[in-house]
C-alpha cells in the first residue's frame, strides 16, 4: 500500500536552489496563471545566505497552471561566472522548470493545467445496429454483348513515307 499523496487535492511544488557565490542576490516567485496571476509561493532576495548550498522547499498550492520566475539582483544569474548554482522546480514529482545560466531573470514556460481534469462517461451508440443494406439486391451481371467502339477501325498498314504538308 503506497502512502497518501503529500498534498491531497492540491499540487505539490518542490523548489530546489543550489546557490552560487553570492546567494543573497537570488529571489524567486511561483505564480498560478489560471485566473489572476496569483503568487502562491516566493522567496525574496537575501533569503539564501550560504554559498554553494542546496536548499529545498516544499509547498502545497492550489491546483493550476504555474509559472516560475527566478531573479538575480546583480544580473549575472546563478551559474556560471561566480559559482555553479542551479535551480529545479518539481511539479507533482515531475520537472516543471530548471536552469541556472541567465542574466537578471528567467521565467519558465507554464506547467500544470487550469481546471479539474474531467473524465466523461462513455456515450450510448449513435445508431441501433445492424442497419439495413443500402440496396435490396446487387445489380445484374455485366452485359454479354460489347459496346460500340468510339472511333472507326485503324488503317490496315502504316503509310510508307511522311506527308509533305501538315495534316
Amino acid at each position: 500500500l503506497s502512502p497518501p499523496p503529500p498534498c491531497p487535492g492540491e499540487d505539490e511544488i518542490i523548489v530546489e536552489i543550489l546557490t552560487d557565490n553570492y546567494p543573497l542576490e537570488t529571489s524567486w516567485t511561483l505564480t498560478n496563471t489560471c485566473d489572476t496571476d496569483q503568487i502562491v509561493a516566493s522567496k525574496p532576495k537575501e533569503t539564501y545566505t550560504n554559498r554553494g548550498k542546496q536548499y529545498s522547499d516544499s509547498y502545497c498550492v492550489p491546483s493550476g497552471e504555474h509559472r516560475f520566475e527566478i531573479k538575480d539582483s546583480y544580473g549575472d544569474g546563478i551559474c556560471c561566472g561566480y559559482g555553479i548554482g542551479n535551480y529545479r522546480v518539481l511539479y507533482n514529482g515531475a520537472v516543471g522548470a530548471e536552469g541556472g545560466e541567465f542574466a537578471s531573470s528567467e521565467t519558465s514556460s507554464p506547467f500544470g493545467s487550469c481546471g479539474p481534469v474531467v473524465t466523461f462517461l462513455p456515450t450510448s451508440s449513435p445508431t441501433n445496429f445492424p442497419t439495413s443494406s443500402p440496396t435490396s439486391n446487387p445489380s445484374s451481371a455485366p452485359s454479354t454483348t460489347p459496346t460500340k467502339f468510339p472511333t472507326g477501325a485503324p488503317t490496315s498498314t502504316p503509310t510508307n513515307s511522311p506527308s509533305t504538308s501538315p495534316t
